[in-house]
């Protein structure tokens, strides 16, 4: 009876087992020698089965350590040629980083003066103070049919052009929109306007100490040592307590109840609080520190 001497392996498939040969497997499978009739060495068979089964997993193996070796060493060479070829670049990066934190901190971390370099002038008190329940009265020409502004004397403290005018501004009616403006001194009255600013003040009269500030794109120039005036034009339904400061400044102050067509009665007495800055005339070009609305003349 047939039957399959070496199974799936395909080495004596049909034979009879009378013609199973002791030949060594090996030397058959090579072709170096025929089937010898006889017995199946079974023991031989797996024995070189084993053997050839080792020496194929041990050249896979190698040949896979190798082949790590290998992308090992050139990962490794790669990285490093990546590393040289880009450090100097990243260390250019990191140098302008640090350069640029240290600069932006040193302009905008507040130990340089806000928004202006010069005061050219300043009657308020520590913290903005004033005087919190007298003052000098304006208001809109919703009452009684006529405006009635107010206008402070000073006398410019240094030479340049105005960014800021802030003013103690208190509502005593209506929506607080005002117009402060700057004038020349025509022989002891407003003479001819330099530059205005419109906003609204939300401080109610009698409270202390917020203040009405403006920020101009104009920027009238100033003159040390001369006068001008800063006038308050409220808003038509607008009435306003200016409050007069509290550090015992005095000064001129006129009113017109016509629109400034005239005005009277130049009296001098003590002044409204006020404060106006800007940049000195020297000041070539101007710095913005990011959006924090800082800026320095440079």
């Amino acid at each position: 009876m047939e039957q399959l001497a070496a199974g799936k392996h395909g080495v004596l498939v049909g034979m009879q087992k009378s013609e199973v040969a002791t030949t060594p497997l090996a030397e058959v499978v090579a072709g170096k020698k025929p089937l010898d009739r006889g017995c199946w060495n079974w023991r031989e068979y797996w024995r070189s089965r084993r053997a050839f089964q080792g020496r194929v997993s041990g050249a896979i193996r190698s040949w896979m350590a190798r082949e790590g070796t290998l992308q090992s060493r050139l990962g490794n060479r790669q990285r490093c040629e990546t590393r040289d070829r880009h450090s100097p670049g990243e260390e250019l990066m990191k140098r302008m980083f640090w350069f640029t934190l240290i600069l932006t901190v040193a302009l905008c971390g507040g130990s340089l003066p806000a928004r202006a370099d010069v005061v050219f002038f300043n009657d308020f008190g520590p913290g903005f103070s004033y005087m919190c329940c007298t003052g000098l009265v304006a208001f809109g020409s919703s009452f009684n049919g006529e405006s009635f502004e107010a206008a402070n004397l000073f006398t410019a403290a240094a030479s340049g052009s105005v960014s800021e005018i802030d003013v103690a501004l208190g509502v005593i009616s209506g929506d607080g929109g005002t117009t402060v403006s700057l004038w020349s001194n025509a022989n002891g009255s407003p003479g001819t306007e330099l530059g205005s600013w419109s906003g609204t003040s939300t401080e109610p009269f009698g409270q202390c100490c917020s203040v009405f500030d403006d920020f101009g794109p104009g920027r009238p120039s100033l003159t040390a040592g001369q006068t001008y005036f800063v006038v308050i034009d409220p808003d038509p339904s607008t009435s306003f307590g200016w409050n007069w400061n509290n550090q015992g400044v005095t000064g001129r102050v006129e009113q017109s109840a016509d629109g400034g067509a005239t005005w009277g009665p130049g009296n001098i007495q003590a002044l409204s609080a006020f404060e106006i800055l800007g940049e000195p005339a020297a000041c070539r070009s101007r710095l913005r520190c990011c959006s924090w609305g800082l800026d320095y003349c440079v």
